[in-house]
């Protein structure tokens, strides 16, 4: 437990560090930004379920493929997959929801394991900070109660 609190630590300190170094100009356009999603998502009518489940029963034979494509998509960024699975079910029923869900959630995952090993990407290379060097050390030590611990969270 305390290895997962103490890389958490590190972790925040990574995060503020890397703050520190950006603009303020992209710190207003981030917040700009987040305001007008948050607008667009409180002001956008949402379907009610029997809405939703009645268009798509309408929509052919290749919503489910169409739905697990964007599934992938989606979910490939930090997006919540909770949406998409309960979309899943509530669209295609039990069975062929969660096979939907879980393929597409396995698929996006490996898409972005395969994004970030490809472009080589590290935090030591986009800030120099003695907590980023913690941090990492941290994963080499003990990655996988780290990992499993983040995604728990």
């Amino acid at each position: 437990m305390k290895t997962v609190v103490s890389t958490l630590r590190a972790v925040r300190g990574g995060v503020a560090a890397t703050l520190r170094t950006v603009p303020t100009g992209r710190l207003v356009a981030l917040l700009i930004a987040i305001v007008i999603l948050v607008a667009v998502v409180v002001l956008v009518p949402l379907p009610t379920a029997v809405q939703l489940r009645d268009w798509a029963t309408g929509a052919g034979p290749w919503l489910p493929l169409a739905f697990l494509g964007a599934h992938i998509v989606v979910t490939v960024f930090p997006f919540p997959r909770t949406a998409f699975t309960l979309a899943a079910g509530l669209l295609f029923g039990p069975a062929l929801g969660i096979a939907i869900a879980v393929v597409a959630s396995t698929v996006s995952a490996v898409i972005a394991l395969l994004l970030v090993r490809a472009a080589g990407w590290q935090f030591g290379r986009l800030v120099s900070h003695p907590r980023m060097g913690a941090i990492d050390a941290r994963l080499r030590q003990r990655g996988w109660p780290a990992v499993v611990a983040t995604r728990l969270i």
